[in-house]
């Protein structure tokens, strides 16, 4: 019991340290040249238009728009809201979003890697995750590579374990977030053939022997 509770300590700890990575690193930090291309397609899906423009922006970045969604609730019924919806409205906000997509990213890590290597290797997962210049960088940024990289990880992670006892619940997980993937990045497509080789690999043997009978 002790040592279970010293590991989720240190999972929160790790959490808090990549929270805070985050936040005291993009506070200063100016707009990359595509965020602003990022943010205009993400409010154009919270106002149900989904007219592209540039075939690289996808609909997660909706998500960095729920800030600016709200703000254009309240401004009509709060006239007088001022700094509120200044800062709902300011497309930094939206950053936000991605910086809490890649903590429950960072919770996936580590539950996937403690199911295989128990909690000390869930635990040094996320630690190197924690740590990765690569992650931060694109932690802070109104773009997808992050839901993109999140959503392969959570994908894949479903299908693994759709595909070790099966079941309808577990084969509707992954059907689900194989869909949402889509959504994110369309680098995501690849899931499909490499969905197809692992099962290729995993049951010809199977196949084979009972051939062989």
């Amino acid at each position: 019991m002790k040592n279970k509770l010293n590991y989720q300590s240190l999972v929160v700890l790790l959490l808090l340290i990549l929270l805070a990575l985050n936040v005291l690193s993009v506070i200063h930090k100016t707009l990359t040249y595509d965020e602003k291309m990022h943010f205009k397609y993400g409010v154009q899906i919270t106002e149900l238009n989904s007219d592209r423009f540039d075939d690289s922006k996808m609909p997660f970045s909706a998500l960095n728009a729920v800030p600016n969604a709200l703000g254009r609730l309240l401004k009509p019924l709060l006239p007088d809201s001022g700094r509120t919806t200044d800062f709902l409205f300011d497309i930094r906000t939206g950053r936000i979003f991605t910086i809490l997509f890649s903590l429950i990213t960072a919770l996936y890590v580590f539950r996937w890697s403690r199911e295989l290597y128990g909690p000390a290797g869930g635990v040094f997962s996320l630690f190197l995750y924690t740590f990765s210049p690569n992650i931060i960088a694109h932690s802070r940024l109104i773009t997808t590579d992050i839901y993109a990289a999140g959503m392969i990880l959570i994908a894949g992670y479903y299908f693994w374990r759709f595909l070790k006892p099966g079941g309808w619940r577990r084969e509707l997980q992954s059907a689900v977030a194989l869909g949402l993937s889509q959504l994110a990045k369309y680098t995501c497509v690849f899931l499909y053939p490499i969905y197809l080789l692992i099962v290729i690999i995993k049951y010809t043997p199977r196949l084979l022997k009972l051939k062989a009978k």
